[in-house]
């Protein structure tokens, strides 16, 4: 693994590492973030809400870059601007993790993402995020 910022990249050689980890959401909305992307975002994230009726979630440092890139500079006056940024600040929360890597989705950001208690979700390695998928649609 070479770390690069505060993003841990998997080197060709790292066999181990899965890009795709299936976990069961329980009760009280709780679930658990795979270990590896942990290690590779930290220990706390940022989730909201993504594309295609997925969550996103990324390091606290990588959130303020994409808010930078995509919306920094950028008119509040344009409706996609607006649009933009009601979806990715509208459902923004930050997450830590407890000791054994588990956190709890606010129920707003499962509705989005089409997820319910005691179904399965798939979370998908993007390099410098995840996505968090119902696994019904991915």
């Amino acid at each position: 693994m070479v770390k690069s910022g505060d993003l841990m990249h998997v080197s060709p050689r790292q066999t181990r590492f899965q890009a795709q980890q299936t976990v069961k959401i329980g009760k009280k909305f709780r679930t658990a973030f795979p270990s590896e992307f942990r290690e590779r975002l930290g220990e706390k994230v940022i989730v909201t809400y993504w594309f295609e009726h997925s969550l996103f979630a990324t390091s606290e440092k990588r959130w303020e870059d994409v808010l930078k890139k995509e919306l920094e500079n950028k008119s509040f006056l344009s409706s996609k601007v607006r649009d933009l940024r009601r979806f990715l600040l509208g459902g923004v929360s930050s997450v830590e993790f407890d000791p054994q890597g588990r956190f709890v989705i606010p129920e707003y950001l499962l509705k989005h993402a089409q997820i319910q208690v005691d179904e399965e979700e798939t979370f998908v390695w993007q390099e410098e995020y995840v996505e968090i998928w119902n696994k019904k649609y991915h």
